[in-house]
């Protein structure tokens, strides 16, 4: 049933002026009951929210044929994980279709949020100011389209206290919100530029902060592979 039309309006109530239940036939609500109650479920659904997990913070441009991908990807990602999250992409100066690819992307993620940047290479100091999440997910639509399980191992590091921040090479960075942010605000950027960057502002800041290094050891081992490291193990022996 639509929360705007409510069965039974005179039993319906919304949390206002404090700890006070006021019903919606209240005469000091006026009368837009219904919007007040609408008001005041929104206030509800915000404060339920502000103890997510993860908030993945995708910075685009002009990213028309990949950003809506890149945003389902993560969501999926996220949802297979069991992690509640949200989603911010930062638009940084796009001039294509992207918010058009976004607004219907909306319809099937509804973690997702669009907010703008008002300077290139700030959008992830933009997308932390607003995030809810505990730890954040910093990347681009290039890095969504790529490989996403080396998230997992760096998301672990952060949930359990292991580091600040994990920045996995030429991919992303999963840090810890609360700690880092001061380290956001000063670093300007995109991809591995900026992902150097903030290593080095964070160790100067005296955060753990772990470099990974995505190399051959993370490629699939096929079978004639592990057949030549047995003939080279043998010989050597």
């Amino acid at each position: 049933m639509s929360p705007r039309e409510p069965a039974n309006p005179q039993a319906c109530t919304v949390e206002l002026r404090g700890q006070e239940q006021v019903p919606h036939n209240d005469p000091q609500a006026g009368e837009l009951p219904w919007l007040v109650g609408t008001i005041g479920a929104i206030g509800h659904s915000v404060a339920a929210r502000t103890d997510l997990d993860v908030t993945a913070v995708l910075t685009f441009a002009d990213d028309e044929e990949t950003v809506g991908k890149a945003c389902r990807r993560i969501a999926e990602h996220l949802t297979e994980r069991g992690l509640s999250f949200e989603i911010i992409a930062v638009d940084e100066d796009s001039g294509d279709n992207s918010h058009a690819v976004l607004a219907l992307v909306r319809e099937q993620v509804p973690e997702l949020r669009v907010v703008g940047s008002p300077a290139r290479e700030r959008g992830f100091a933009v997308g932390a100011q607003q995030a809810r999440g505990k730890a954040l997910w910093l990347l681009d639509c290039g890095a969504a389209m790529s490989l996403l399980a080396p998230f997992g191992r760096a998301y672990r590091f952060v949930e359990r206290g292991q580091a600040d921040a994990v920045v996995v090479q030429n991919r992303f960075v999963v840090c810890y919100r609360s700690r880092c942010a001061e380290v956001l605000e000063s670093v300007r950027g995109r991809g591995n530029a900026f992902q150097t960057r903030f290593a080095r502002r964070a160790r100067a800041a005296k955060l753990e902060c772990e470099v990974q290094q995505l190399g051959h050891a993370t490629a699939p081992i096929r079978p004639w592979t592990r057949w030549l490291e047995a003939i080279t193990a043998a010989r050597s022996t």
